[in-house]
């Protein structure tokens, strides 16, 4: 039993250092690198892909080029006009984003902002902003130069560039 109780004991810190290393790596800024798709042919078809319109941004990927900050906040800049924030965290080897909305949307549509706020879509937090639902993106590796979402045979690279 208290080798049981030890085992337990150990995973657990184990996992906490891990995540608490990941915390650390990942401040910075990142940019998208490309998309790896390592799937067989069978597993490719299986589903069908959608199509997708990226949004315009300067670094001309359709992605957000991403800075976390030590506070738990992150930055997403598309483009000099086009700036979103919001909240992330590391919690069992997924990246967990919580995106703000921003408070020009939310007073400008509170109609809206009252209807998903029962619905659950959106919640209000302590800081007095609202964020929309948190997504959970499966971490495969992060060093200290490069950040893949994903898993072993669908995944995304990002660079660090600060």
């Amino acid at each position: 039993m208290k080798i049981r109780i030890l085992t337990i004991f150990l995973l657990t810190i184990g996992i906490t250092n891990a995540q608490e290393k990941y915390s650390e790596l990942i401040i910075g800024t990142w940019e998208f690198g490309k998309n790896c798709d390592l799937g067989t042919d069978a597993e490719k078809n299986e589903f069908e892909e959608i199509p997708w319109c990226p949004p315009y941004t300067e670094n001309g990927t359709g992605y957000p080029t991403r800075t976390y900050k030590n506070d738990g906040e992150y930055i997403d800049y598309f483009t000099s006009e086009h700036i979103e924030y919001g909240k992330w965290k590391i919690r069992n080897g997924k990246l967990i984003l919580k995106n703000r909305i921003s408070k020009q949307n939310a007073e400008s549509r509170k109609e809206l902002i009252e209807r998903f706020l029962k619905k659950g879509l959106i919640s209000k937090e302590s800081d007095g902003f609202y964020y929309q639902k948190p997504i959970e993106i499966d971490i495969k590796s992060l060093t200290e130069n490069q950040l893949e979402f994903g898993n072993e045979k669908v995944y995304s690279i990002h660079k660090r560039i600060k």
